[in-house]
């Protein structure tokens, strides 16, 4: 790990500064050879406005912890997360930059602890290493969430489905297809021509179906924006974050 992230001071958790021109300062600790981010910089670095709302809405408990630290001179309480909490929380965000953010805080803070971790890459080392067969049943017990359950149901019987689709299975009150699109269009997930923006097609959100129409010049092509079930989570995930449901 880069020696420059980490500093102690006698029996004090000192957090180190790392500012980045773009994303402003991120601060972060080591605790038993862990690394952990302040969430307040990583907060403001996706551009999440109510920071306490951001943290319990997207990060899991585990991955959130309060430390007495000392920063810019005084000793503070301070609510820290970990690789796993960041991650989760760049998931959720809307910013356009997000997946530069993650890039950068993952080579800066990281990438050299999980490589660290990795164990070695053959199967016979793999499967009898308990440190990772504990991981993967971690992430197991998670992925077999009431939640994943529900998404893989869903995604057994269609894998797409249009912005009425949507508005039907969310069931909004006030929200139908026409006030769905509005709120995406608002929030900067979608164009002016009801598009996907290129940012959450790559995530896995949206895609832009092409469909064929004839008129008396000829066959032309449109685009029909119809969301994923990771859309569709997704979607319900942020309508509750902005208050509308």
């Amino acid at each position: 790990m880069n020696a420059n992230i980490i500093q102690t001071n006698k029996n004090e958790i000192v957090a180190i500064d790392n500012y980045n021109p773009d994303f402003g300062n991120i601060r972060n600790i080591e605790i038993d050879g862990q690394v952990w981010l302040c969430a307040l910089d990583v907060c403001d670095a996706l551009g999440y406005v109510n920071h306490r709302q951001a943290i319990k809405t997207h990060a899991k408990e585990a991955d959130v912890q309060k430390f007495d630290v000392r920063s810019h001179g005084q000793m503070r309480k301070m609510t820290f997360i970990n690789s796993r909490g960041f991650y989760d929380l760049c998931i959720g965000s809307t910013f356009p930059s997000a997946l530069d953010i993650k890039d950068w805080i993952k080579a800066k803070f990281f990438a050299s602890v999980e490589n660290k971790n990795l164990p070695v890459a053959t199967a016979d080392d793999l499967v009898n290493n308990d440190t990772f067969i504990e991981a993967v049943s971690d992430k197991v017990v998670d992925v077999l969430s009431e939640d994943a359950v529900k998404y893989r149901a869903m995604k057994g019987s269609k894998s797409l489905l249009s912005m009425k689709e949507i508005a039907d299975t969310l069931a909004l009150p006030g929200i139908g297809r026409t006030n769905l699109f509005k709120i995406l269009r608002k929030k900067e997930m979608i164009n002016d021509k009801n598009e996907p923006y290129r940012l959450y097609v790559e995530r896995g959100w949206f895609k832009a179906v092409p469909c064929e129409y004839t008129t008396k010049h000829g066959v032309h092509i449109k685009f029909t924006t119809k969301a994923t079930i990771l859309g569709l989570e997704n979607i319900h995930r942020l309508l509750k974050e902005w208050g509308y449901c």
